[in-house]
């Protein structure tokens, strides 16, 4: 059989792939062909590392990363079922808790004296539920002695680049961290969101004027139980359970926020822009929630907040309202051995963090963001340099991330999902759909015409054994980024960018648009469209090196449109770049 036949019958196959785009993996084999391997050499070994705190879905993924649109797909994050309850029973699956016992203890009467009798009946039982959470957790806890306990709440330190413990002090923190039983927390926060969302139902039935004229604070068994009144009112004091009705409020670091001696906190904010200080939604050994109904609220949390669970459940939930979120260390849906989690339901809002924020969990944790509409701008860096390159360049570590801890634990699991609207992503070092050493790093963004910027190690790009996936499903988008990411995976590691349509337009420097390096698999996968890429050096756009004697695997597809590359003559074509690159502008046309 002549070239020009072999070329031919490989042209026929591919667009017959083409056509059946409902089985992706179809056209991939048919271009992995064209260099000489079959979808089975699109795989890497996840058993690298058996740490304790490694996750299956980051195995599964590395593993067989053609299934990686249907284990995002798996997660079930689609708008209509986008909620607190998702987020914790997805965080509960994927780490693996146990939920404990489910049997239920007979209600005793719970005494709220200076309340009017229709809000007496409905908080009652909130209150009851709270006063279990907390015999829970206690119980759990009991079994610590009072030095390990006390080591804990300094758990966040051992993802702090500014952190004193030694490597040895990591180890031993991690260690008993791991040991302590989930399973309090697990059910605990599932029966008190049960609850919470009963008495929100009830409580908007109730007649005018049975909250009081100002704030009453009740000791129960749960802890502390203050209502507030619908003026302006200031929260300065831990609490098991904050019921504010409406005004223009302030929280000083007690929006949901549990402490040593309170170990689950519920804040419940029903109307009004409000301010919340210091943390908020801060799970620390324990469950925090808060949850905010109405307005255009300001949230500012220093150090772990705004969803934080660090050996807990932290969520805050946002019904509505344009909202402004900064942040410091660990925000904004960060899990630590933890499920930290933030639901937004609307609004044009702003997020800020300076590093782990916007859906990013470190070992053992979950740290999910769920943003359901709006025009957004999620903003990550500006504390942590960065000591790759001189200048101004700082870490993110943000917009869906997973961080390990090199080389002793594998990192978790950080999503951050915003289903519609246009929306802006800007990091330094390390995010959207990115992550380091064994965890894994999602950014789904479902609709909207989208901006991603970054300076390394991001839009797609898992480095050390390490997954990262960024998915884009409409709109046109723009992808600016320096070096290493839009699909690269570095050592052992996969990165992808799948951009399922619209007219987008990518610019990179170097190792991006579909890279692999340090036998990583690197993927870039766009859809329909009319799409720009602009790449200035020669390992990108499909670009596979060898190391350590083994192969890396750089693929890029684009499935259709009129497309342009760097002044190259990619379109309608197949290409081959480095040791083991490939790309394919389809469909293919033929050549003489």
């Amino acid at each position: 059989m002549t070239k020009w036949v072999c070329c031919l019958a490989f042209l026929v196959c591919v667009n017959q792939a083409i056509e059946g785009q409902d089985r992706p993996d179809v056209l991939v084999g048919e271009v992995l062909s064209a260099i000489g391997l079959t979808t089975a050499d699109l795989s890497l070994r996840g058993d690298y590392l058996l740490d304790p705190d490694r996750l299956p879905i980051t195995r599964a993924l590395l593993e067989s990363p053609l299934d990686a649109r249907q284990i995002v797909d798996g997660l079930g994050l689609n708008v209509e079922a986008i909620s607190s309850v998702v987020g914790l029973n997805m965080g509960i699956r994927y780490l693996g808790w146990g939920e404990g016992e489910t049997g239920r203890q007979n209600r005793e009467p719970i005494p709220l004296p200076g309340l009017s009798e229709p809000l007496r009946l409905v908080l009652a039982p909130l209150v009851w539920e709270l006063a279990i959470c907390r015999m829970r957790i206690e119980t759990e806890f009991g079994l610590c002695v009072g030095q390990d306990r006390n080591r804990l709440t300094g758990l966040l330190s051992v993802v702090d680049p500014e952190r004193q413990l030694s490597e040895w002090g990591v180890d031993s923190l991690l260690g008993i961290a791991r040991a302590v039983g989930k399973e309090p927390f697990a059910e605990g926060a599932k029966q008190v969101l049960v609850a919470r969302d009963r008495f929100l139902r009830q409580v908007v039935l109730l007649p005018e004027g049975v909250f009081p004229n100002t704030p009453i604070t009740i000791s129960t068994l749960a802890g502390q139980v203050v209502v507030g009144s619908l003026g302006n009112d200031r929260y300065e004091n831990y609490a098991a359970l904050i019921v504010d009705p409406g005004g223009n409020d302030v929280y000083v670091g007690v929006g949901g926020v549990t402490s040593a001696s309170v170990p689950v906190s519920l804040c419940l904010d029903l109307a009004g822009a409000d301010v919340y200080t210091g943390a908020q939604g801060l799970g620390l050994m324990g469950v925090g929630i808060v949850t905010d109904l109405a307005g255009n609220d300001r949230y500012q949390a220093d150090r772990a907040g705004q969803g934080s669970g660090l050996l807990g459940v932290g969520i805050l939930e946002d019904r509505g309202g344009d909202d402004v979120y900064h942040g410091g260390l660990g925000v904004q849906g960060f899990g630590l051995f933890g499920i930290g989690l933030l639901v937004e339901y609307g609004g044009n809002d702003r997020y800020e963090a300076d590093l782990l924020g916007q859906g990013a969990a470190g070992p053992g944790g979950i740290g999910l963001l769920f943003e359901v509409s709006g025009d957004d701008v999620y903003e990550a860096g500006g504390r942590y340099r960065d000591f790759r390159e001189s200048g101004a360049y700082f870490q993110s570590m943000s917009q869906g991330f997973g961080l390990g801890i090199r080389p002793i634990a594998s990192g978790g699991l950080g999503v951050l999902v915003d289903a519609e609207g246009g929306d802006t992503y800007r990091v330094g070092y390390f995010g959207q759909g990115g992550s380091h050493w064994a965890g894994t790093g999602i950014l789904l963004d479902r609709s909207g015409d989208d901006f991603y910027e970054a300076r390394r190690y991001a839009q797609g790009c898992g480095s050390h054994l390490a997954v990262g996936l960024l998915f884009d499903e409409a709109g046109d988008d723009a992808y600016l980024l320096w070096g290493v990411g839009q699909g690269c995976g570095h050592d052992l590691s996969l990165g992808c960018l799948f951009d399922r349509s619209g007219n987008d337009r990518y610019r990179a420097t170097w190792l991006a648009q579909g890279a692999g390096h340090a036998n990583g698999i690197g993927w870039l996968d766009d859809g329909e469209g009319a799409d720009q890429y602009q790449a200035e050096r020669g390992d990108t756009q499909g670009f596979g090196s060898s190391s350590r004697d083994y192969g890396s695997l750089g693929l890029l597809i684009d499935r259709g449109g009129a497309d342009l590359y760097s002044g190259q003559k990619h379109e309608g074509r197949l290409w081959e770049k480095g040791d083991s690159g490939v790309g394919l502008d389809a469909p293919l046309k033929p050549t003489h």
